[in-house]
């Protein structure tokens, strides 16, 4: 009988917890890393995740969907198995789960990162015999400009493009990566940076879990005729570059 962790062609399996890890299609029982939407899909019975995770959950998968929330380092019985949450470090509620099956202990890391963040908790090293890793940008041809200097750059391109009578559209992933621009911006300024409605939906839940951030205001909810954004900063997904910036605007 598998004593930990398997692979199978619906994800990560530890068969005698009864439950999958981040599974790629529905499943009675799911353990969630963390709310990105390629670890966290629509359709299971049941999921676990860390308690900063469950307000992430309902938005995005469900207010119906049955999420239990287990604070980090609590651990918890599914089947035969010992499981608990650490710190990833990568968005809010990211975890690595622990599980302990007959006296060895597995760990999926999901995404993480060891860089700070000030939108969630640093990544914790935990003890293990067996560490299952993502290694998305392992390669060491990605190497990153310090996050200070990046923010710096945001800012100081957004006030040229004030200064150039433009306005400023930046994409970035509405979950995590709008987050932490908007926390990394408090460094330079408390101006209002305006979002797109999947942006600010998220950011919402960033807010209510403790998370200081630049303000924030949903385009289109402007009182009055279209407001002009020229010298504003827009924060908006990728996937709205597939639309006229008028339609990613205005008509959402």
């Amino acid at each position: 009988m598998t004593t930990g962790v398997s692979l199978t062609d619906g994800g990560l399996l530890c068969e005698r917890g009864g439950f999958s890890v981040d599974p790629w299609k529905p499943v009675q029982r799911a353990v969630i890393t963390h709310v990105h939407s390629d670890h966290a899909r629509e359709g299971s019975g049941e999921y676990y995740c860390s308690s900063e995770s469950v307000e992430l959950m309902k938005r995005r998968i469900g207010p119906d969907a049955r999420v239990h929330g287990v604070a980090y380092g609590e651990k918890f019985i599914l089947g035969e198995a010992a499981v608990s949450f650490h710190p990833a470090g990568h968005i809010l509620g990211s975890s690595q789960v622990r599980i302990e099956v007959g006296g060895e202990v597995w760990v999926v890391s999901g995404d993480y990162k060891r860089d700070p963040d000030p939108t969630c908790l640093p990544f914790e090293v935990v003890l293990c015999d067996h560490f299952i890793t993502e290694a998305t940008f392992a390669l060491p041809i990605y190497q990153w400009d310090p996050t200070e200097e990046v923010a710096r750059q945001i800012h100081e391109w957004w006030m040229q493009n004030r200064t150039d009578g433009k306005a400023s559209v930046l994409f970035c992933y509405s979950l995590g990566k709008a987050q932490r621009v908007l926390a990394e911006l408090l460094r330079f300024t408390d101006e209002t940076v305006y979002t797109h409605g999947a942006t600010e939906n998220l950011t919402d839940a960033y807010r209510k879990a403790g998370v200081q951030m630049v303000s924030t205001q949903r385009v289109g909810e402007v009182t009055g005729t279209k407001k002009s954004y020229v010298g504003d900063l827009i924060l908006a997904p990728p996937g709205s570059r597939r639309v006229s910036l008028d339609e990613a605007l205005w008509g959402l």
